[in-house]
């Protein structure tokens, strides 16, 4: 069975003179299974009353013809920005990134779907003028949202792999 994609994908990017530039970027995707498309979906156990029971899952046949790809978001955008300054004799850096993700389906039958999501991350840095370091903090996901980096579903449960959740650092970068 056949599956489309169709889709567009923009991204731009912009300098402001020497003190600002940033990057922007959209994509849509448009992902659907062509008809008939049959498919091994894994669904819980459940007891004589339909009500799941935590044994683990078993296998059936599903017709996903005309459904939403998997892992396929429809949207994702992203923007970012750094403004740039001549501090103490060297470069420093203030830059943040937004990105957002549609939901996206992680089985056939979109029992498992991450909801549309947002993180935001910021780096602030600073390079001496004439050498070849960097000392940087950073955060990331500074939100902390709570998404999904991945799943596994098998006969015996269905997992998620979390994102990392919010995150502060410093980093030393050497360029030699």
């Amino acid at each position: 069975p056949k599956a489309t994609i169709k889709g567009l994908e923009l991204d731009a990017n912009f300098n402001a003179g020497r003190h600002f530039d940033g990057r922007a970027g959209i994509s849509y995707l448009h992902g659907r299974y062509g008809s008939d498309f049959d498919a091994s979906i894994s669904v819980p156990n459940t007891d004589v009353n339909g009500v799941p029971n935590n044994t683990g899952n078993h296998a059936v046949l599903y017709d996903a013809g005309g459904s939403a790809m998997i892992k396929a978001p429809t949207f994702t955008i992203y923007l970012t920005g750094t403004f740039h300054a001549d501090v103490a004799g060297g470069i420093l850096d203030i830059g943040g990134t937004m990105y957002h993700s549609s939901k996206v389906h992680y089985t056939y039958d979109h029992r498992v779907t991450q909801k549309a999501y947002e993180t935001y991350d910021a780096r602030v840095a600073w390079s001496p003028a004439s050498d070849n370091w960097t000392l940087s903090v950073y955060g990331r996901n500074l939100s902390n949202k709570a998404y999904y980096s991945g799943t596994w579903i098998t006969d015996n449960s269905d997992g998620v792999s979390w994102a990392p959740p919010r995150t502060y650092g410093v980093q030393l970068d050497v360029r030699f």
